[in-house]
């Protein structure tokens, strides 16, 4: 997990974690042990949102070590309220903004691959077994005076063995 709020953050800090990240990534990659690597951080690097759109500082500090590990499969952000999936080079980005507020509206500038999947409140579940990564986006419909759990499964990655 990253910080992206980089306007907030003194150059050095910024400095400090790109060095964290890589040297944390390139370890990762290395143990045999670990078999799949998940980023996250708050800002999208890649939004059709219209209010928030995509973070450049995101794409520029973050996706180019992301996209060249191995390992690394999943990159997980939200600050746009909408759910989104993308890919880019071959690896997965989801845009999991469902913890509340006003839904933002989206362009189609980028092919999102989730169009007819856009709940108001959603998260993530993720789990791991011994051959694949199983993601479930659970949506909440507000019907007072309970919760209702509507299930869309989204997403399965498989892991290298």
């Amino acid at each position: 997990m990253l910080n992206s709020n980089f306007k907030k953050m003194k150059p050095e800090r910024i400095e400090l974690q790109q060095k964290w990240y890589k040297e944390t990534l390139d370890s990762l990659d290395k143990d045999k042990r670990v078999k799949i690597i998940v980023v996250s951080c708050h800002h999208a690097p890649y939004s059709n949102s219209k209010i928030v759109g995509s973070s450049m500082p995101v794409q520029e500090r973050f996706v180019p070590l992301f996209i060249n590990t191995d390992k690394c499969k999943l990159f997980i952000t939200g600050h746009a309220h909408a759910f989104e999936h993308f890919v880019q080079s071959g690896k997965d980005f989801l845009v999991i903004g469902g913890g509340g507020g006003i839904h933002q509206p989206l362009s189609l500038d980028k092919r999102d691959l989730q169009p007819d999947y856009k709940p108001e409140f959603h998260f993530l579940m993720i789990t791991p077994n011994s051959s694949l990564l199983q993601i479930d986006s659970y949506s909440l419909r507000m019907t007072f005076p309970v919760l209702k759990k509507d299930t869309f499964l989204i997403y399965h990655l498989v892991i290298k063995r």
